[in-house]
């Protein structure tokens, strides 16, 4: 208690002396009426309205007050040179009197930041559960610094937006626990009309790591100040690569298995869509290759269609066989259906030059061929389904038809032939 007798700042409650007398303990200190802070921020709750220029201005108030106790101020004596952290901010220990002043109360736990033994001893968690800082659920005393201050302000800045503390269980025990291991839910989530940098300066005052929070009251309440300006906040909310990085730290054993299993997960998709890959080349690569030996068969084919017209009936069946080896099975219904007509083709072609009367032939001997070569012309024309030697012309028997008119004009026998 002696390290915040010299504490003499308008919204930190005097202290004037503190002793013993028999059997009692007492403190002397300034008398304030008005309500507690706790109380106005009920009221809020209930209302569902928030004044920002109020929040702000307690949030600069406190700020201000306790940035007072933690430097070094002029006119105090040596040993009390390096300030005091207060490690029990709570809406309960503030007061607003009538005319709207803002006082710290209660430093019952303050202790000197050169103290090394302090008030505690480490395993000892002392102060709020839900204002605490985590290094002070922790019970680490030495490590409860000017930060721990910064965060309980950030704690109290929460619940005046939000009506509720960034974390409250049904037990201190797991509000404590609440406070060491998990994030406080973003402010904007309970009241959409936080103002986003307001809710940045919020999150920034509770972050786990004290390094990351306000490295003092003072750059609160200028931050605080300049969101009332409407000036550019110094603070940033945090990024996802910065989020993860801090998760990791604080759960390496846990961060190691996600990751694992992230890189199992990623193994496994990267083989599937590399075999999906793979499978897709081949089929390509199939249908590339089946397309050249489709152009190559056309080729084929178009050379069996030019020796039948030349009359070249060899020539004609190495190009039909070419063209059935490159397609084998494969052949589309198109091409199938030019094989089948260019096979018929030549193999009627071979049938009538098989079957072609010898012309030298004279007399009865020639008539009787001729007749007969006709006949075997029609049964081959009917065989191919091209109709019989005397159909109309413009019908497919006009190549019998020709025959006959070849037979017709032929040179007749004289009477020695007969």
């Amino acid at each position: 208690m002696k390290a915040v007798l010299p504490l003499r700042h308008p919204h930190l409650l005097k202290v004037y002396g503190a002793g013993k007398t028999g059997d009692y303990c007492w403190i002397a200190k300034e008398y304030i009426h008005g309500e507690s802070l706790a109380a106005v921020i009920g009221r809020i709750d209930a209302a569902g309205k928030i004044d920002w220029r109020n929040v702000l201005k307690i949030g600069i108030y406190l700020a201000r007050a306790l940035d007072y106790a933690h430097q070094i101020s002029e006119g105090l004596e040596t040993a009390y040179k390096h300030g005091v952290v207060h490690r029990d901010i709570k809406p309960q220990n503030i007061v607003i009197n009538s005319k709207d002043t803002v006082k710290i109360t209660d430093f019952g736990l303050a202790r000197r930041l050169d103290d090394g033994a302090g008030l505690t001893r480490t395993g000892m968690a002392l102060g709020t559960p839900g204002y605490m800082a985590p290094e002070q659920a922790q019970g680490l005393s030495s490590a409860v610094g000017i930060s721990a201050d910064v965060y309980a302000l950030g704690a109290i800045l929460y619940e005046l937006l939000t009506g509720r503390a960034p974390f409250h269980a049904e037990t201190p025990a797991k509000t404590i626990q609440q406070v060491i291991s998990q994030d406080p839910v973003s402010p904007s989530r309970l009241n959409a009309s936080v103002p986003r940098d307001l809710e940045t300066i919020c999150l920034r005052c509770l972050h786990k790591e004290p390094h990351l929070r306000y490295a003092s009251a003072a750059a609160l309440a200028d931050d605080l100040h300049r969101f009332l300006r409407d000036e550019v906040i110094a603070a940033r909310p945090e990024g996802k690569l910065g989020w993860l990085a801090r998760q990791i730290r604080r759960r390496p054993k846990q961060s190691a298995t996600i990751a694992a299993g992230a890189l199992l997960t990623v193994a496994v998709v990267g083989s599937g869509l590399w075999l999906l890959s793979d499978r897709a080349a081949a089929a390509r690569a199939v249908q590339a290759d089946r397309a050249a030996t489709e152009r190559a068969a056309e080729q084929d084919l178009g050379d069996m269609e030019k020796w039948l017209r030349q009359s070249a009936w060899p020539e004609a069946s190495a190009a039909l066989d070419r063209a059935k080896v490159r397609l084998g099975d494969r052949a589309s219904i198109e091409l199938r259906r030019r094989l089948d007509q260019g096979a018929g083709e030549l193999e009627l072609a071979e049938k009538l030059d098989a079957i072609r009367p010898d012309l030298t032939i004279v007399g009865f001997k020639r008539l009787a061929i001729a007749s007969q070569t006709a006949y075997a012309y029609e049964d081959a024309f009917r065989k191919a389904g091209l109709g019989q030697v005397d159909d109309d012309a413009e019908e497919p028997g006009v190549e019998a038809a020709g025959l006959v008119e070849l037979l017709d004009r032929s040179p007749e026998p004289d009477e020695g032939e007969l």
